[in-house]
């Protein structure tokens, strides 16, 4: 507005000069020029007039694309500078001229443009509404999350063993060594798998695979597992050999009588899990082939069934129950007597041979104290036995803390391998600590008294160090 304003000024400074509009004669305007005084005088005038009667176009909104609006405004016109002489006016005059022109062209057609739109909008405004309420065109989809790197990670175990078996002997030992490999793919499938390196394998090797597995999320609370990993059951037998609490595992868990070996705590199939966030129970089913881990082939065309159903009564206590129920392939055996199990024996043809459990196990932990059990019967058809062998097994262990990384422990462990024959009783009395030395690092020490009939020299002093990497 305000060069509109010196514009005007300058273009009436014009007309006066040219057409006497201070009373002074043309030819008088042609040979001599307009002093100082009547050039501000002449121009207190103009700007009195402009301020009374200008407008200003608010072209700031028409720029926006809004209503143009003409508002009466009292602007102050800043002074124009004064210029040296004539000379100087009638040049800035004709330049101001020109400007004015330009203004005044570029202004008309904005707001002819303005007044365009206007119109258009009255005579059709369902089509301008439309276009003001159409959708948004749709966004790309974002770019597909990749892989999380390989995770590894491991722990080692060092033990050293003082017993009576041989007589007095003491050794040390790499029970194990193992790494673990996992990787998120993506949000809903997952790798896992573990080697371990070194220790006393069942097979005798000193590298087994262990677990080799991947993870399936069919949502929040369902996944299946395919492969080879740990197989539902007692707590003591799902859980990783640094996290047992004592050292060693429940005698009904590994034992030679009912032919539970180490690698049967792993088998090759498929698992279904189920817990959905915030429940107080999950469900695991599991479909193997019920040979163990490391095993080519499957020798029967019986899958062994096992499940596990988890319940947390609250923080403090948590119970399960758990049954498998599957078969085993067995060579052809000649009759055999085997008096440990009080039972003659019998000639037995190449067949699959019966492998049933069931039990339950319970977990307190508060504060300071923790209390474990499991309670199991076994069923187990063997060769060159006439039926079934049916056994027991159960421990209860209890531990608490007298410093805040030293806990005292204690264990009880029976085991029976046959029902019938009570002479087949074994039993565990054990006692020791768990000092947890550092995040990654604890030292176990147990002593295991044991009692059979008829009683057998064979008690032990054990001595474990975790670490974990």
């Amino acid at each position: 507005m305000r060069r509109v304003a010196k514009s005007i000024a300058t273009v009436v400074i014009s007309a006066s000069l040219m057409f006497n509009g201070g009373g002074i004669h043309a030819e008088e305007i042609k040979n001599e020029r307009m002093n100082k005084i009547d050039v501000q005088k002449t121009l207190d005038e103009i700007r009195a007039k402009v301020n009374k009667k200008s407008a200003e176009i608010n072209i700031s909104a028409c720029a926006a694309d809004q209503p143009c609006s003409v508002e009466k405004t009292q602007q102050t016109v800043k002074p124009i500078k004064k210029v040296k002489d004539s000379q100087d006016s009638e040049f800035k005059s004709e330049e101001c001229l020109q400007a004015v022109k330009e203004k005044s062209s570029t202004t008309a057609k904005t707001i002819a443009s303005h007044e365009e739109k206007i119109q258009l909008a009255q005579a059709a405004p369902l089509e301008v509404k439309k276009m003001e309420t159409a959708p948004a065109p749709p966004t790309a989809p974002a770019p597909a999350a990749a892989p999380s790197p390989v995770v590894i990670s491991g722990y080692t175990q060092l033990s050293h063993t003082v017993s009576d078996v041989p007589a007095d002997s003491h050794s040390f030992n790499v029970a194990r060594t193992r790494f673990v490999f996992k990787r998120k793919l993506d949000e809903d499938l997952s790798f896992f798998s573990q080697f371990n390196i070194t220790g006393n394998n069942a097979d005798s090797s000193q590298m087994t695979l262990t677990d080799l597995f991947v993870q399936y999320n069919l949502d929040k609370s369902q996944n299946l597992m395919l492969g080879q990993f740990v197989v539902p059951g007692n707590y003591e037998a799902t859980i990783s050999p640094r996290d047992l609490y004592m050292i060693n595992y429940g005698q009904h868990i590994i034992n030679t009588e009912h032919e539970n070996r180490g690698n049967d705590l792993r088998d090759v199939g498929i698992t279904y899990n189920y817990r959905k966030p915030g429940d107080n129970w999950g469900l695991s089913i599991a479909a193997v082939n019920g040979e163990g881990i490391n095993t080519r082939n499957d020798s029967t065309d019986s899958k062994t069934i096992m499940a596990r159903l988890d319940l947390e009564a609250d923080k403090a206590l948590k119970l399960g129950l758990y049954a498998s129920d599957g078969k085993r392939f067995k060579a052809a055996s000649t009759a055999a007597q085997v008096a440990f199990y009080g039972a003659d024996g019998a000639a037995t043809t190449a067949k699959s041979f019966d492998r049933k459990r069931a039990g339950f196990d319970a977990r307190y932990k508060k504060d300071k104290l923790t209390l474990q059990g499991v309670y199991e019967i076994l069923e187990t058809g063997l060769a060159g036995r006439a039926g079934n062998l049916k056994g027991k097994g159960m421990f209860v262990q209890a531990g608490y803390f007298v410093m805040p990384k030293l806990e005292l422990t204690y264990k009880h462990d029976a085991f029976t391998p046959n029902k019938d024959n009570t002479v087949t009783k074994r039993t565990i009395n054990a006692a020791g600590f768990n000092w947890f030395i550092k995040k990654g690092a604890k030292l176990q020490m147990v002593y295991q008294k044991q009692k059979e009939t008829p009683e057998v020299k064979n008690d032990r002093l054990d001595t474990l160090v975790t670490v974990e990497f």
